[in-house]
């Protein structure tokens, strides 16, 4: 059975390893870094040289790595061999079988895009070894990635402000590690991250202003709401954006309101509907302005009108005023 990214980092903080790993998975950026702690904790920095190795997929000869795993190592640390594959079909099985049975010292890290799950190299793997499937970060396990990764630069962020920087980010792991790189530079020896600090910094902070505009309208702040959309699209912001926005708010706040209806917790919502806790939160306390039988009926003039502007029946402009007349007068 195929461990997370999470869990191996935790049996790595505890000390705990295996002798061989294979990490895959849709999250490159997760394998480089599950990669780089596993050689960085296995080998100290003094005579890593000496005891690195490192083959591409076509060019690997288990016979050699076997010989490599089974020698004693110089200054007496560990030997790690990196097999990189670009694809799965690179793997000699009948080598890496034969090595498998015979691993008396150091440790084998595979990497690959993509496995088979069917042959017989990863069912070995997966017995004698640690299979790693780097998925992408979703709700609280990527809330504590970027916490940690924050925590590791000697910086703080409250839970709210944690709320909005991970709702902005995007979701590819390379890019959102750049995001956090700019807004560590920007506020220099400072410690505290503040919701300024995002809106100023991270790309996605041009959306704050999108966001708020949907929250106005869920909180029935009409002049607020009327504000934002005219600065909105002033500024060339397009109403499709604004109305398929607003669809996915009010669903997440009819959802919550049915499941808080039937009794259910607000942890227990978040896991339902796989979100994190503060867009529950929001969506509950949203949820209080409406009844159950609201929300059914503005989520379908919402979708009304986002029928009637893709169809062009609607000027869009005038689509989305006239839909805010409709919501909150």
């Amino acid at each position: 059975m195929a461990h997370s990214y999470l869990e191996v980092m935790e049996h790595i903080g505890r000390g705990e390893f295996s002798s061989c790993y294979l990490l895959f998975g849709q999250e490159r950026y997760l394998v480089r870094e599950l990669k780089k702690r596993l050689v960085d904790k296995l080998l100290p920095e003094e005579g890593r040289d000496l005891n690195l190795y490192r083959f591409s997929g076509e060019s690997v000869n288990f016979v050699e790595v076997a010989g490599i795993l089974n020698t004693p190592s110089f200054f007496g640390s560990n030997r790690v061999v990196v097999v990189e594959l670009d694809k799965w079909t690179e793997l000699d099985e009948a080598g890496l079988l034969e090595l498998c049975d015979g691993i008396h010292g150091g440790t084998l890290i595979i990497t690959s895009p993509s496995v088979d799950k069917r042959v017989k190299a990863y069912k070995l793997l997966d017995k004698v070894g640690m299979v790693v499937e780097c998925e992408p970060l979703k709700g609280k396990e990527l809330e504590n990635w970027v916490k940690e990764s924050i925590k590791k630069e000697g910086k703080r962020i409250s839970a709210a402000e944690l709320g909005i920087l991970t709702s902005l980010l995007p979701s590819n792991l390379h890019l959102m590690q750049s995001e956090l790189l700019k807004l560590f530079t920007y506020i220099g020896d400072r410690e505290e991250i503040t919701a300024n600090d995002i809106s100023e910094v991270v790309s996605g902070g041009q959306q704050a202003k999108v966001f708020d505009f949907v929250d106005a309208v869920a909180e029935r702040k009409k002049q607020a709401a009327y504000n934002l959309l005219e600065g909105m699209l002033i500024q060339g912001e397009s109403p499709y954006v604004l109305i398929s926005l607003l669809i996915r708010q009010f669903r997440l706040i009819w959802q919550a309101k049915v499941y808080a209806s039937m009794g259910m917790s607000a942890l227990e919502i978040q896991k339902q509907l796989k979100v994190p806790g503060f867009v529950v939160n929001k969506a509950l306390k949203q949820s209080q302005a409406f009844s159950l039988d609201d929300l059914p009926v503005i989520l379908d003039t919402l979708m009304e009108t986002d029928v009637g502007i893709k169809s062009g029946q609607w000027d869009a402009r005038l689509a989305v005023e006239r839909l805010l007349l409709k919501l909150i007068g």
